[in-house]
């Protein structure tokens, strides 16, 4: 899904600075490195892939609500895709408090404090949207990003950079696929009755020279409290 150089990848916040509330928090938190995952075999992991059919069913969100448990100071999983409706379900696995935030442009605010282990809070999600942020207000580091889409399928592209998604309707159809920090690309096919369709999507190398150059910046002058950058393992 992405082709070019391999972008870069900033190390996160240390649980060590002012941020920290002492050695609990310290030994419990164990923040991801963010931004970019790392690309293998130009494959780009993270990547919200969907289906979109003018003949097929209307989409239906589940009935249970998808679980996305804090554990470690992280949300996990840290990227979702949910259909139109669906609720999504905040658990906190740690023994200390979260306070979570979440601003999105067309779906309900959302604002929990889960102090308790166990505690869990929901957010519905009732219309279409890319790239819902949920923050914790503690741990800059403790983000999620979800994308609510009108489809019943969708997935979320593994560390390979693919995805799998099963009995989509025969006809034309589109299938496209979102990243935060790369936009949308979208293919135009037609599938058929049985069988397996193979289908590749390309995001151009020009989709990331902007923010190459923003973070290479950055490491060159880490001024503002600016996270350190280190380049991602180059690819043959």
């Amino acid at each position: 899904l992405y082709r070019g150089r391999a972008p870069l990848s900033p190390l996160p916040s240390s649980p060590g600075d002012p941020l920290s509330l002492g050695s609990q928090v310290e030994a419990l938190c164990l923040p991801d490195a963010g931004g970019f995952a790392r690309a293998i075999d130009f494959s780009l992991a993270g990547v919200v892939v969907w289906v979109s059919s003018p003949t097929g069913p209307r989409p239906s969100a589940s009935s249970e609500p998808r679980v996305v448990r804090l554990e470690h100071c992280r949300f996990d999983p840290p990227r979702i895709a949910v259909a139109v409706g669906s609720r999504l379900r905040f658990v906190n696995e740690d023994p200390i408090l979260h306070s979570l935030v979440a601003v999105p442009e067309v779906n309900p605010r959302f604002d929990a404090g889960l102090p308790f282990p166990g505690m869990s809070a929901d957010l519905l999600l009732p219309s279409a949207e890319l790239g819902v942020r949920i923050r914790s207000r503690r741990f800059p580091w403790m983000t999620a990003v979800v994308a609510v889409v009108n489809s019943s399928w969708f997935a979320v592209t593994g560390e390979d950079g693919s995805a799998v998604l099963v009995d989509p309707p025969a006809g034309p159809l589109s299938i496209s696929a979102w990243h935060p920090d790369l936009g949308t690309v979208r293919l135009d096919l037609e599938a058929p009755a049985e069988g397996d369709l193979p289908a590749e999507l390309w995001y151009p190398e020009s989709a990331l020279a902007d923010e190459i150059e923003r973070r290479e910046e950055a490491a060159r002058n880490p001024a503002n409290g600016a996270r350190r950058l280190v380049p991602a393992p180059a690819m043959q």
